[in-house]
């Protein structure tokens, strides 16, 4: 378009001065926590004056057939301003937004990123996006009614867009399991911002209608992403035990895998994340055609079965990598150790917490401190009754004089060895479960010892000097118990004043100290 005359020149003018008056109008910084969602305020851009102003400037450019003009110079000038303000956030992990870029990122710059996405979707929303389309409704308000809402359109998409894509690209990238705490974080930004998304984005415009339809489509994929590394964290427990359970496996301590897996399963069971998991795995359910059997309900309204199902499975795998562990190990009492430590772990960690009351606590008590007690008399079983057999059993069996001297340099063989490589070979953390073995073992042990002194008292008195006394016999076994606490000072000079604290620690069935 030429101008010409000085009507041309003024227009010229006043388009210059209608940019220069919208980029006067800045936006807020934003706060340093880059706007915890709940917190951000709402303002407005400009004083009344600077909005009047501009007001009838857009006026008098749409009446003097400059619409078009004036229209490009409002979406540029207030794009460059809201574009602005959120680059004061500093964004760059944005421009990373392909599934081989997210891939290419080291753990901690994409979990930093990730974090970094939720309050900055929630502040272009709340804020940046809010306070522009009150500003396009107030300027452009003596235009045609559809100019102002396909303007407020044009500026948020392209804000809205770079987060979309990022989205987009954590979605598609690979399912690590440790990625899945963000996601959720993410699905939850999306699904808080929803009403917010409706109302900002509301109207008939064609491209308003797509930004809608675009959130709803991101949450969803969020949504689905989600499950989808939920089902293959489960899938690589549930194959964990077939490829590795044999190579490397620790022969006493708790599997890494039961430790990290049963973490992981409580923080998804807690309060953050238990409602948004188990919407994110009925929303992939029902997607897949499947649906929910019986429909319960947690506290708060969330569904219970999806998640309760799926982490139940889980644990279930967990159980098979154990026993898987235990069947490959070469020896039997470091295997039935390591069973009764990983089962008591699983017992001890998710007892009362939130993943208990998810599953249920008597399913959890019935499966995993029934399989601690299980192991925990084979341990007893194969370390320790060999040495009851030896003295000829509890009851205090006679043997001939020889007999009995051969049988109780024999015990006292074994007991020293105890005492100088058992505690070293193997190991039984938790301070409550090792007392609680210990005390069984001494009961059996020393009463079979005592009973075999009483019964062969003559045939051994030759020998009395080089016979162990009933009373250094459980000095052993607590030497034995002791050493067994992988260095822990646990249960050495402390005693219990009442039986509640042993009950609050969960006793294993039958091996109280009586």
């Amino acid at each position: 378009m030429r101008f010409e005359g000085p009507l041309d020149e003024a227009l010229l003018g006043l388009q210059d001065l209608f940019e220069a008056v919208l980029l006067r109008l800045k936006h807020a910084a934003p706060a340093d926590d880059a706007g915890a969602v709940g917190d951000t305020d709402e303002y407005e851009l400009g004083t009344d004056d600077e909005v009047d102003a501009a007001a009838r400037m857009a006026k008098t450019l749409a009446g003097n057939d400059c619409l078009d003009i004036c229209v490009d110079i409002y979406v540029k000038a207030r794009y460059r301003r809201a574009a602005k303000a959120m680059m004061r956030l500093d964004p760059a992990y944005l421009k990373a937004y392909t599934a081989e870029a997210i891939d290419g990122m080291e753990w901690e710059a994409l979990e930093s990123s990730m974090a970094l996405w939720s309050p900055h979707f929630h502040v272009a929303i709340a804020s940046v996006l809010t306070a522009e389309r009150r500003l396009c409704a107030r300027v452009l308000a003596h235009l045609p009614p559809a100019v102002w809402p396909e303007c407020f359109a044009k500026i948020a998409a392209r804000i809205v867009a770079a987060f979309f894509r990022f989205a987009d690209g954590v979605v598609t990238a690979e399912r690590e399991p440790q990625r899945l705490f963000k996601l959720l974080d993410m699905f939850d930004a999306v699904a808080r911002e929803r009403e917010r998304l409706d109302a900002l984005f509301s109207g008939e415009s064609a491209t308003l209608v797509a930004i809608r339809e675009r959130a709803s489509e991101v949450e969803r994929a969020l949504a689905r992403a989600a499950a989808g590394v939920f089902y293959e964290f489960g899938l690589r427990v549930e194959t964990h035990y077939i490829a590795g359970a044999g190579a490397g496996t620790d022969a006493v301590h708790v599997p890494k895998i039961v430790r990290y897996a049963v973490n992981y399963l409580k923080c998804l069971a807690s309060d953050d994340y238990r409602g948004l998991m188990d919407t994110a795995l009925r929303a992939e359910r029902e997607r897949g055609g499947g649906g929910d059997e019986d429909g319960g309900e947690t506290e708060g309204g969330g569904g219970r079965a999806a998640l309760a199902e799926a982490a139940s499975n889980v644990l279930e795998a967990l159980h098979r990598h154990v026993e898987a562990a235990r069947k490959v190990c070469a020896d039997a009492v470091a295997g039935h150790v390591m069973a009764m430590n990983a089962y008591w772990y699983i017992y001890m960690r998710t007892r009362g917490s939130d993943l208990s009351k998810l599953i249920g606590e008597e399913p959890m008590k019935r499966r995993y401190k029934t399989s601690a007690e299980e192991a925990a008399w084979e341990y007893q079983d194969a370390a320790w009754s060999p040495l009851v057999r030896l003295l000829g059993g509890s009851g205090g069996k006679a043997w001939t004089p020889d007999e009995a001297r051969e049988k109780a340099a024999a015990f006292a063989g074994v007991m020293e060895e105890r005492v100088r490589k058992h505690g070293a070979e193997y190991k039984i953390p938790d301070g409550d479960l090792r007392a609680q073995i210990k005390a069984a073992v001494t009961k059996a042990v020393r009463g079979a010892y005592a009973g075999f002194v009483k019964a062969n008292e003559k045939a051994v008195a030759g020998g009395r000097r080089e016979l162990l006394q009933v009373d250094a016999v459980e000095s052993m076994v607590r030497r034995v118990f002791e050493a067994m606490g992988d260095g822990e000072a646990v249960g050495m000079g402390r005693t219990r004043s009442s039986g509640r604290a042993r009950r609050e620690s969960g006793n294993i069935e039958g091996f109280e100290a009586n």
